[in-house]
């Protein structure tokens, strides 16, 4: 710990952290980082083909510039996240901000959630990642409130800010999504580019007076394939959505129904109470 500021991130620009490390489900809690002037902030700052597994993290208060996120700032070149959460908040006075992973290049995600709240005044804000590209997200959700009070900040989404080549799958995101006067504002993604979306939702209120708004996605380009996934309308507040014809608007009745979600495995990796809540994931704390 650094005097006042709180936790010192492991691994940072200079010394990124590039081995592996298991939590073993123990929690970790109430982990403080006050730091809005350094950049890459979270439990781990920066990692390099790192493997991090099993990692609770548990009420942390979290707050950094650019590249802040409740587990990593940066994770870069392969490095694997899996059975890991975080609960609590993340603030960032910059830009790619989420509340587990602050931006993600060349990484997989799997079975890994975030809830708390993640508020921002740059780019790229997401409840689980704020910017991801060239990676994957799987079986992963968040639930925490996303808002970005800078003026004019672009990328803002439930679960990503930004999703370039990215693999979305079997995800979802139900935290409320609040931004100005910027562009590209989802429910799950803000802007996909180049990206694909599989098997997920988005339950959010979507707020922004912005460009490029949707339910699910507020842009879709480069060929961009959403496929099976859905928005809630009533509760999104957004009658429309980017994407093209994989991304379905229904109202919450139909949301809370299994016969709604074509396509989708209801034995190994989804389960739902019908008629009383929307689909979550079974092998993962919801």
């Amino acid at each position: 710990y650094s005097e006042g500021k709180g936790w010192v991130p492991i691994g940072d620009e200079n010394s990124k952290f590039r081995g592996s490390f298991n939590g073993n489900g123990y929690s970790i809690t109430g982990l403080t980082i006050d730091k809005p002037e350094t950049d890459y902030i979270g439990l781990f700052g920066y990692t390099e083909g790192a493997t991090i597994e099993n990692v609770a993290l548990e009420d942390i208060n979290v707050n950094g510039g650019d590249y802040t996120g409740g587990l990593v700032g940066k994770t870069s070149n392969s490095t694997i996240i899996k059975d890991s959460y975080a609960t609590g908040s993340v603030t960032s006075e910059g830009s790619r901000t989420g509340g587990l992973v602050g931006s993600a290049y060349s990484s997989t995600i799997t079975n890994s959630y975030a809830t708390g709240e993640v508020t921002s005044t740059g780019d790229y804000t997401g409840g689980l990642v704020g910017r991801a590209s060239e990676s994957t997200i799987t079986n992963s959700y968040a639930t925490g409130a996303v808002t970005d009070k800078g003026n004019y900040v672009k990328y803002v989404g439930g679960l990503v800010g930004e999703a370039e080549n990215l693999t979305i799958e079997n995800s979802y995101a139900t935290g409320s999504v609040v931004r100005g006067t910027g562009n590209y504002t989802g429910g799950l993604v803000g802007r996909a580019s180049g990206s694909t979306i599989t098997n997920s939702y988005a339950t959010g209120e979507v707020t922004s007076t912005g460009n490029f708004t949707g339910g699910l996605v507020g842009s879709a380009v480069s060929s961009t394939t959403i496929t099976n996934s859905y928005w809630d309308t009533e509760t999104t507040r957004q009658t429309k959505s980017a994407g093209g014809e994989g991304v379905i608007g229904k109202i919450t009745e139909e949301m809370k129904k299994q016969i709604t979600y074509k396509g989708w495995d209801f034995e190994n990796t989804w389960e739902i109470e019908e008629g009383q809540s929307y689909p979550t994931l079974k092998n993962i704390a919801n």
